[in-house]
């Protein structure tokens, strides 16, 4: 559980092991800890090289019993006949916590927050973007929260209502740290989120997570909100849309990377491009909108539907053939730029 937070290229050596103390195993890179309590710890006080531990673990067969053990250099590591000696880094080379007051932030159903927090990163950006492009904003706002993401060409927030009373609060969270929350919480009753300003502890049963908080400013996702402008609607279910983009995607290149929208009677999918041809897939609506022409990356929505229960219905909405297009299920909206036609 606490693999993703040990480092890959440890600049320093405690930084590549991890550490077994007061009943708990913890990993951090630097930027990111996870740790987590277990019996399987014991009373064992070490710093022991992560890639040795796996590395024997690999080795054993599923199951099998290990029993560790300090020593005056290191751990004993033995399961049946087999043992190793393993070398220690010694313990206060371990980099110190510093303690800050921490304020809460929001508490949800693990699964909840795991689905709403899979859905908002769909859009977040990638290595190379600008910092807030690689996060993932929690932003906590009279009652509700709501979590975002956007790469600049498309936007998603997933929101949900609070049962406690918290002060309204934006806190941007590292990518990585975001993947890990949405991994552990589907497996947790429930998340904790505080934060001190610049770190965030997120608290699921006996694990904990820290890291640092993205200093950077999110875009201000509330001018392109759907409350702003005057927009026509259609309406198609998750499953049939998201079987007509991908059908309509196959003839799409990396040169010619969207898919146009005829929305009508029913929707119309074509995709094109001179290297693979051209598609046509209709897709039935469950309620027709004014006529119109829209063109998208297929993939920026196909990665939202992906998330979204098949069964829902949901809404595309549309001002014209230039403006960004809305995509909004029952938790969830994900704004579209279009592609010049």
């Amino acid at each position: 559980m606490v693999e993703p937070a040990v480092a890959s290229r440890a600049p320093h050596p405690a930084l590549s092991c991890v550490r077994f103390h007061g009943g708990t195993i913890e990993a951090t890179d630097g930027d990111l800890s996870i740790t987590v309590s277990t019996p399987a710890a014991g009373r064992l006080s070490a710093l022991v090289p992560f890639a040795r531990i796996k590395a024997i673990a690999s080795a054993l067969p599923p199951l099998a019993p290990v029993s560790m053990t300090a020593t005056a250099t290191g751990v004993k590591i033995a399961s049946g006949s087999s043992s190793w000696a393993l070398q220690c880094v010694p313990e206060a080379e371990w980099p110190a916590r510093p303690a800050s007051a921490l304020r809460p932030v929001c508490r949800l159903p693990g699964d909840h927050f795991s689905r709403l927090a899979k859905t908002a990163k769909t859009a977040a950006g990638s290595a190379g973007d600008r910092p807030a492009l690689q996060a993932m904003l929690v932003e906590v706002v009279d009652g509700e929260v709501h979590l975002l993401a956007t790469d600049g060409h498309r936007l998603v927030r997933s929101s949900a209502e609070l049962d406690q009373a918290v002060d309204n609060s934006s806190t941007l969270i590292p990518d990585k740290a975001a993947a890990q929350l949405i991994r552990l919480a589907a497996a947790a009753e429930a998340i904790q989120l505080e934060t001190s300003g610049s770190e965030l502890v997120a608290t699921l049963g006996g694990t904990v997570v820290r890291c640092r908080t993205v200093n950077a400013t999110f875009p201000d996702w509330r001018k392109h909100s759907p409350a702003t402008t005057d927009w026509e609607y259609a309406t198609a279910r998750v499953d049939e849309l998201l079987s007509s983009v991908r059908q309509a995607q196959v003839t799409t290149s990396p040169t010619s990377h969207s898919v146009a929208l005829d929305i009508g009677e029913t929707l119309v999918v074509t995709g094109e491009s001179p290297e693979y041809g051209r598609s046509r897939v209709e897709c039935p609506l469950l309620e027709t909108g004014k006529a119109i022409r829209l063109a998208v990356n297929p993939r920026f929505i196909t990665d939202w539907l992906a998330t979204i229960d098949p069964s829902e219905a949901i809404d595309i909405r549309y001002a014209d053939g230039n403006s960004a297009i809305v995509l909004r299920s029952e938790d969830s909206l994900c704004l579209i730029a279009t592609v010049s036609q």
